[in-house]
């Protein structure tokens, strides 16, 4: 559905990777509307080189079962098919009108030559803009071109200055890939379709995405301090927020053998283990906590990563964890978007401890610079716990999940890990 550039454009990649067999058919009022009839000929051509059924109709419905879809046209002809793939125009969305901002009669923001809506303070561009005087199709090329004078604009608009004006081209190249390795070129009355276009247009794309695939590292700047300190700064440039956010082990080993003696009868294991053993008179119970700031955008996957990571440490000493209480740190907003944020986060906790028998019983919160949770994860074992130094030869490890999981999210957050390997 649609014979916009990006319905024409997807026939022919279905065509491309779908059976010999497969019919396959576009449907819409108008192939390439816009376009000079020149371009149109050559695109109704491409669709009969192709095998393409093409229907200059609109569709008046659809209608799916278990397995096939309907698809009713405007003359009442009805097309039934294994798939419809919607690759119609752009509707402009409803809540531009209802804000209260001019709009055309199709509904989107008019704006001026400033990218300037009928609010001085709104500014809008892309496809949901109609640009007064200089009305134009609805293509990306638009939207990439006044996207530097919007962001200008935002600017001067904030700080009191005079706003540019962006002027819009009146022509545009469009590169249509046809077939593996060919592409219709088309420009004003000029329509060409070649392997030269193909590598044109591949050539124009890759470099585009690579604007969002390959980032440059942001550097951090270095502290300014007096020379004397400069010896003292810490030779780390990012500090990541997941493994390493806790002191190295040899500083905290300093600390903590510098505190007072606190002896007490019923604590079998304390400080330097992975969880304290206290003895009680019928178990074992064992005691500690972990936690770290946010290294994921996702409050709730989030919640789940330091759950699983407190609990650790409990199942490392051979014991089944029983309860938690929660500190978080949530960073200040509005009253809705932190309740928002904290019900991830802990639903996040508490679906951890649910599939672990143990449960979320309390907690302290305290709004902060960043997002951060910290779990104190009680556990009872039987009468001996598996403390630290207790491996021989001959012993096995078990691996509960795979190794590798903090390298990932530090490479993530410095964007240099791939979404698959996150995820």
């Amino acid at each position: 559905m649609g014979g916009g550039a990006g319905g024409f454009e997807l026939a022919l990649a279905a065509r491309t990777v779908l059976p010999e067999a497969a019919t396959i058919a576009l449907v819409g009022p108008e192939l390439l509307p816009g376009q000079p009839a020149r371009a149109v000929r050559r695109a109704e051509a491409l669709l009969v080189q192709h095998r393409i059924d093409w229907y200059a109709q609109r569709a008046a419905g659809e209608v799916a079962d278990a397995a096939l879809r309907t698809l009713t046209l405007a003359n009442g002809d009805a097309l039934t098919a294994l798939g419809v793939f919607w690759g119609t125009g752009v509707r402009a969305p409803d809540w531009a009108g209802e804000a209260g901002l001019a709009v055309d009669e199709g509904g989107f923001i008019q704006v001026n030559a400033h990218l300037q809506s009928s609010d001085p303070d709104v500014f809008a561009a892309g496809d949901v803009a109609h640009l007064e005087g200089q009305q134009r199709p609805k293509a990306g090329v638009y939207a990439v071109r006044a996207g530097p004078v919007l962001a200008r604009n935002l600017v001067r608009r904030a700080t009191g200055q005079s706003l540019k004006s962006f002027r819009a081209q009146k022509r545009y190249l469009a590169l249509i890939g046809t077939a593996p390795g060919r592409a219709l070129a088309l420009r004003g009355p000029f329509a060409w379709e070649s392997a030269p276009a193909w590598r044109w247009k591949e050539w124009i794309d890759r470099r585009f995405m690579a604007r969002f695939n390959t980032l440059p590292r942001m550097e951090s700047p270095a502290p300014a301090v007096a020379p004397a300190l400069a010896a003292e700064l810490p030779d780390h440039d990012m500090r990541c927020g997941g493994c390493g956010a806790k002191l190295a082990a040899e500083p905290l080993r300093r600390v903590l053998s510098r505190l007072p003696a606190q002896p007490s009868v019923n604590i079998t294991l304390g400080i330097g283990d992975d969880a304290a053993a206290l003895q009680n008179r019928h178990a074992l119970t064992l005691l500690t906590i972990d936690g770290f700031r946010a290294m994921l955008d996702d409050p709730y996957l989030f919640g789940r990563i330091a759950a699983h990571h407190s609990m650790n440490d409990i199942f490392a000493m051979g014991a089944t964890p029983t309860a938690a209480l929660a500190y978080v740190t949530l960073p200040f907003m509005a009253d809705a978007l932190m309740e928002a944020d904290l019900l991830q986060l802990l639903t996040g906790v508490v679906d951890v401890l649910n599939a672990h028998g143990a449960s979320l019983v309390g907690g302290h919160s305290a709004e902060g610079a960043e997002l951060s949770l910290g779990l104190t994860v009680t556990g009872v074992a039987d009468a001996v716990a598996l403390p630290k130094g207790g491996a021989a030869a001959g012993h096995v490890i078990v691996l509960g999940k795979p190794l590798g999981t903090g390298v990932l999210l530090a490479a993530a957050m410095r964007g240099q890990v791939g979404s698959e390997a996150l995820a």
